[in-house]
């Protein structure tokens, strides 16, 4: 048992040894079996992505060079349509559409004041109100002599019809009269017949003398009685024109009455003008910009040495954005068009607006011309007092292709200029004939296709012909559509 055990102690250590042996050579190498097995797979992904990347990039579709570790690495931009605009870029002051300072026009005690500034208020709506109450007395007293004026009237008009009345009594008397006169003189014309019948035959003897003086007597009582008739007609006629001067004499009555009470209303309209000017009302629909008096104050009016108005009530629901048209651009400027202004302490809120007036003269100490633009403000965002920029539109642009302005690296006075455009995976100096430049972009009239890929140089040096990695920062438009 002895020897068994100490025997198998050996054999048992070279065992393990070697167990531990192989161990350590088996580990290493099966970690670099599989750091080979990764990096072939890595180099097959990467060598995959490379061919589908050279496949894909438009550098490579340009040209073979495009790989080329020595070519230069540039930006290119495809041009756009549309050309560009004509626009007027100036600063601009925001006002109100309208304000009016608010003043009193009858000298009191300040008693109520309803708003104070920021406050939004509503056309015609109550702001202040002054305390006069010799004005109040002033309306009771003119209302007063109004009435009696109108009693006036009243008493005329009666006078008129009483007049009336007594004219046409004396017109029945004229002609009661005028119908005895004829019946008078018929009256008398009988008598005088008779009375020639009766001579006759008195001096035949026919009749004794008594009986002529008794028909003598009748023809001349009836001569009497027509005297008598005429002179009631004339008398009757007199009442008639007295009566009719009477009535002349009411109407004109009636007509002083009726004056007096225009007079009397008159006079009561302006004791009532008087007393609402006691009340100051809004003009606008907007806000109250202005304060200057408090409650219980005095308030004289501008003719009684008051020169602060109570309030300033400025209408904000419209703008006006006042603008100096510089000289150049003058002539291009007309009503009625889009402009779009610019608050920079709004974050750069942009509000569209039209140019709605403008001077029509110049300044000559600034050769600019005054241009008002109206812009809608009905959530009260843009503020008296503002200041922004002004864009205005003042030819639309056209339909030729635009390139960055910084694309140009010569330019004549001619409209001759020339760009890079690469073709072949090499820069080409072209030659391009340019229209309208407004600094970021240049209307290209002639020289280059929409397909075409423009260089933008930057910092970067190229020549004509050197080979190029072009990378592509804006893609080409199809064909029909604008920025």
């Amino acid at each position: 048992m002895v020897s068994l055990s100490t025997t198998s102690k050996p054999e048992t250590n070279a065992h393990n040894e070697l167990a531990r042996s192989k161990n350590r050579w088996y580990l290493p190498a099966c970690f670099v079996v599989l750091c080979t097995g990764a990096g072939i797979v890595w180099w097959m992904y990467s060598g995959e992505r490379k061919t589908r990347g050279a496949e894909s990039s438009p550098a490579t579709q340009s040209g073979s060079l495009a790989n080329d570790q020595s070519a230069t690495r540039v930006d290119v931009v495809y041009p756009d349509r549309g050309g560009v605009g004509r626009t007027v870029n100036q600063p601009g002051s925001v006002y109100s559409f309208e304000y009016a300072d608010l003043y009193a026009k009858v000298s009191g005690y300040l008693a109520e004041q309803t708003v104070d500034i920021g406050d939004r208020v509503e056309k015609g709506q109550l702001l202040a109100r002054i305390f006069v109450p010799e004005l109040e007395k002033d309306v009771a007293r003119a209302a007063a002599q109004l009435e009696l004026a109108k009693a006036q009237v009243k008493q005329a008009e009666a006078r008129v019809t009483s007049a009336e009345k007594v004219r046409d009594s004396a017109e029945a008397q004229v002609a009661q009269s005028e119908a005895d006169v004829k019946k008078y003189k018929s009256e008398l014309t009988y008598r005088e017949i008779e009375h020639d019948r009766i001579i006759k035959l008195f001096k035949q003897h026919g009749i004794d003398e008594k009986s002529v003086d008794e028909q003598r007597e009748r023809k001349d009582a009836a001569s009497a009685a027509v005297l008598s008739a005429e002179a009631s007609v004339n008398t009757a006629k007199a009442q008639l024109g007295e009566a009719e001067a009477k009535i002349d004499q009411a109407k004109a009555d009636l007509l002083a009455a009726n004056a007096n009470v225009q007079v009397d209303e008159a006079n009561l309209a302006k004791a009532k003008v008087l007393a609402d000017y006691t009340e100051i009302k809004s003009p606008y629909t907007g806000v109250i910009t202005r304060r200057t008096f408090h409650v219980g104050e005095f308030i004289r009016t501008p003719d009684q040495g008051g020169e602060e108005p109570l309030l300033r009530a400025s209408r904000t629901d419209l703008m006006r954005v006042v603008v100096q048209v510089p000289d150049d651009d003058v002539p291009y400027v007309e009503r009625g068009e889009p402009a779009v202004v610019t608050i920079k302490t709004l974050g750069d809120q942009r509000f569209k607006g039209t140019v709605a007036r403008m001077s029509e003269s110049e300044d000559p100490r600034t050769r600019s011309m005054r241009t008002e633009v109206d812009v809608p403000n009905p959530d009260g965002k843009l503020r008296d007092g503002m200041y922004g920029g002004v864009l205005i539109l003042v030819k639309p642009p056209s339909s030729n292709l635009t390139l960055p302005s910084s694309c140009l690296v010569g330019k004549s006075g001619r409209g001759q200029a020339s760009v890079y455009v690469v073709r072949d995976g090499r820069a080409h100096l072209k030659e391009v004939k340019i229209g309208a430049d407004n600094g970021v972009k240049v209307e290209i009239l002639d020289g280059v296709q929409p397909d075409d890929q423009v260089v933008l140089p930057h910092n970067v040096t190229i020549v004509d012909g050197q080979p190029v990695n072009a990378e592509v920062i804006t893609e080409p438009k199809p064909e029909g559509e604008t920025h």
